[in-house]
């Protein structure tokens, strides 16, 4: 592979379970070196960690071993000769961890599962103690879950029978058991009623627009994929943080064009320059995209690299608004 230059997201695993969005890697090739830039949005660390990539060959998928992170803070820059195995295939993932515990990763292709390749010797143990387990294991299992179900449906006909009882009755009894009642239920509809007391609720008052947006921008992790200065800050969200917006974008956690983006790249971009206010979704330059993206709203198409646009580059598809103006005559998203 004589050229190589793409993004690949990073999501952190814990404990085996996939998580949120923390940064991306930047792969690149000069001559015969590879070059892994790695950006982190949030306060994980990788220092000590082993790189592994996922190199693609055919049909055939390869973990390989790349280095060990030796810096620490967020931004991690690493260059090395390129591996043999890399000439014969395509770089589609990574693997930040130990051999049997991944910390972060991703990959371009999202019919991989990447703890397929990270836990070989747990799932081995777990293999060898399900062939040394005695033929009368299920039974004892079984037997337990007999029990467990019995505690259970104990419990729920208890529940059940301690319906909470209405305090008249809890006191005095039915009106069966004490014919009285009756009377004095009788007698209570014909008192005038007591006028209740006045209760006073504080109601909180409304934001506008430029408060709700400040608010996105400040709790959201950071993040700049462009090579150029052109936006002033930029965060990544997701389809359900739509809900924080202004009341007129609800209706964007529910654009299908948004949607798949995120779904194949696992995030969406906020971003404002000084008198616009832009939602990006990822995705690669192409014709077909075009045509979906300006039916979409989203008319704009901006690279990650500062030059001319050509398909296949990488960038994000773009729609913009203006920036709305404070009531209090303040910034809005300084």
């Amino acid at each position: 592979m004589n050229y190589l230059r793409k993004i690949i997201y990073l999501n952190e695993y814990n404990g085996g379970e996939y998580g949120s969005s923390i940064g991306f890697v930047k792969l690149s090739k000069k001559q015969t070196r590879l070059r892994i830039e790695i950006q982190l949005t949030g306060k994980i660390s990788l220092h000590r960690q082993k790189i592994y990539l996922l190199i693609k060959n055919k049909n055939v998928i390869n973990k390989m071993f790349a280095d060990t992170v030796t810096e620490k803070g967020t931004r991690i820059d690493i260059s090395l000769e390129e591996p043999e195995e890399a000439l014969k295939g395509d770089i589609i993932g990574i693997i930040i961890g130990t051999e049997n515990e991944i910390t972060c990763g991703g990959t371009q292709d999202h019919s991989i599962n990447l703890l397929d390749y990270v836990h070989p010797e747990k799932v081995r143990a777990a293999a060898e103690i399900s062939e040394d387990m005695p033929e009368e294991a299920p039974d004892k299992v079984s037997e337990l879950s007999e029990q467990t179900a019995e505690k259970v449906e104990k419990i729920l006909e208890e529940t059940v029978s301690k319906e909470p009882v209405p305090e008249e009755q809890a006191v005095q009894g039915t009106s069966e058991e004490r014919p009285e009642a009756q009377t004095e239920e009788k007698n209570e509809v014909d008192e005038p009623e007591e006028e209740g007391e006045e209760v006073q609720i504080e109601i909180e008052a409304d934001h506008d627009e430029a408060y709700e947006f400040r608010k996105i921008f400040s709790s959201h992790p950071g993040m700049y994929p462009f090579d150029d200065d052109e936006m002033e800050v930029c965060v990544q969200i997701s389809p359900v943080d739509f809900s924080d917006f202004p009341k007129a974008f609800w209706r964007m956690g529910s654009n299908s064009f948004l949607l798949q983006g995120y779904y194949n790249y696992r995030h969406l971009l906020l971003a404002h320059t000084k008198e616009k206010i832009y939602i990006g979704i990822p995705g690669q330059y192409h014709r077909r995209d075009k045509y979906l993206a300006d039916m979409f709203g989203f008319g704009r198409f901006k690279g990650i690299h500062n030059k001319q646009i050509r398909l296949g580059d990488f960038g994000y598809w773009m729609m913009e608004f203006d920036m709305p103006k404070p009531t209090d005559g303040g910034m809005c998203c300084s």
